[in-house]
C-alpha cells in the first residue's frame, strides 16, 4: 500500500473529491484503513458524511454536496469498503443530523434498523435534525409515536432539542400523525423545549419559532405534575433574560412578544376548553337518548337523532384547530 495514496485518499474525502479519491484507491488505498482526525482515529466511511460542504460547491445549491457525498460513499463501497451494521449504524447517525435527502436515503439503504435504540434509549429519530431526515426515517418505518428515550421523550420532543429548524422538524412529524402536546416523564411537550431555548438568548428569530409551534397547535396552558406549563415557564425565564442579556432591549422585545402570543393563544385555548366542556354539559347524551328514543314508545326516533346531532356538534368544536 502506497502512504502517499492513502494520504491522498484522507485528503480527498474531507473535500468529497470524488475523482481524487477515485485516483488514490486506483493507486492501492485502502478504504478500511482509518484516517487521523486531532489524533482520534475515524473511519473513510465517516469522514465523508461528517465532511462539510466545501467553498467551491458554492454558490451552487447544497444538492450538488449531496450528490457528490453518495457518489463518494459508492467509491468506497466500491472498493470494498467493509460496511457493518455498526459502520451503517454511525453513518446514518451522521447524516441525518447534517445531510441532504440522498445521502440520508442511501445511509439507510446499507441496512440499517431505524428502531433499533442506543444511548440512552434513543432511536435515529430522537437525533433528525433536517426535515426531510424525519419524513425519510418515518417513511422506513421509524416509530414516531411510541419509541421513548430514557427520559420519556417521543422523537418530535427530542430533535427539535438539537435542529436549527425545530419548527420545519415538528411540521414533519405533524404530517406523519405525532401531536405535538404529547408529554414526557417530566410532564413537558415540544413547546417547553422551544420555550428552554428561546430563553437562552436573545435572538429575534425565536419570536417566529415560538409563532410556529402555536399555529401547529401547541398548547402554552399545558402542564402536567411537576411541569409549569410553557406560558408559566416563559414568564419565570423572562427575567432572568431580560437582566442578564447584553442586548436587554432586544431581549425586552422578544420576551414581551413571546409572552403577547403565548397569552393571545392561551385565551383561545380556555375558550375552546370552555365550549367542549358546554357541549358535554348541555348536548344529548348518545347513550342515553338512544335509550329515551328506543323506550318512547312513539318510534319517532328524536332522542337518537339528537344525540347524532349532538356527537356532530362535539366532534366539530373538538376539532378546531387554534
Amino acid at each position: 500500500m502506497s502512504w502517499q495514496a492513502q494520504r491522498d485518499l484522507n485528503e480527498a474525502a474531507k473535500r468529497l473529491d470524488v475523482e481524487g479519491m477515485r485516483s488514490a484507491l486506483k493507486r492501492g488505498a485502502d478504504p478500511n484503513r482509518p484516517t487521523d482526525r486531532y489524533g482520534i482515529p475515524i473511519s473513510l466511511a465517516r469522514e465523508v458524511s461528517q465532511a462539510e460542504r466545501p467553498k467551491e460547491f458554492s454558490p451552487p445549491t447544497p444538492d450538488v454536496a449531496d450528490a457528490r457525498r453518495v457518489a463518494a460513499m459508492r467509491l468506497l463501497v466500491e472498493y470494498g469498503l467493509h460496511v457493518d451494521e455498526g459502520v451503517a449504524f454511525t453513518m446514518a447517525l451522521d447524516v441525518i443530523q447534517q445531510c441532504g435527502p440522498l445521502t440520508v436515503q442511501y445511509a439507510l439503504d446499507l441496512g440499517v434498523d431505524v428502531n433499533e435504540p442506543f444511548g440512552a434509549g434513543s432511536t435515529l429519530l430522537h437525533f433528525a435534525q433536517t426535515a426531510h431526515a424525519v419524513r425519510i426515517l418515518i417513511a422506513a418505518g421509524a416509530d414516531f409515536a411510541t419509541a421513548r428515550d430514557s427520559d420519556g421523550r417521543l422523537p418530535l420532543e427530542a430533535a427539535i432539542c438539537f435542529s436549527n429548524q425545530p419548527a420545519a422538524v415538528a411540521q414533519a412529524f405533524m404530517e406523519a400523525g405525532a401531536a405535538i402536546n404529547d408529554t414526557d416523564d417530566a410532564g413537558e411537550t415540544a413547546l417547553h423545549r422551544i420555550v428552554h431555548r428561546c430563553m437562552q438568548r436573545a435572538g429575534s428569530g425565536d419570536v417566529e419559532t415560538v409563532t410556529h409551534f402555536l399555529a401547529l397547535g401547541a398548547d402554552p396552558t399545558l402542564s402536567a405534575r411537576t411541569a409549569p406549563s410553557p406560558l408559566e415557564l416563559t414568564l419565570t425565564k423572562a427575567a432572568a433574560l431580560t437582566q442578564t442579556s447584553t442586548e436587554k432591549e432586544v431581549a425586552r422585545l422578544k420576551v414581551r412578544c413571546i409572552i403577547t402570543k403565548m397569552v393571545t393563544r392561551a385565551v383561545a385555548w380556555q375558550r375552546r376548553r370552555h365550549l367542549l366542556a358546554a357541549c358535554r354539559d348541555k348536548l344529548p347524551d348518545a347513550s342515553s337518548a338512544s335509550d329515551s328514543g328506543a323506550g318512547g314508545g312513539d318510534g319517532t326516533g328524536t332522542g337518537s337523532g339528537a344525540a347524532a346531532a349532538g356527537a356532530v356538534a362535539l366532534s366539530a368544536v373538538e376539532k378546531i384547530r387554534l
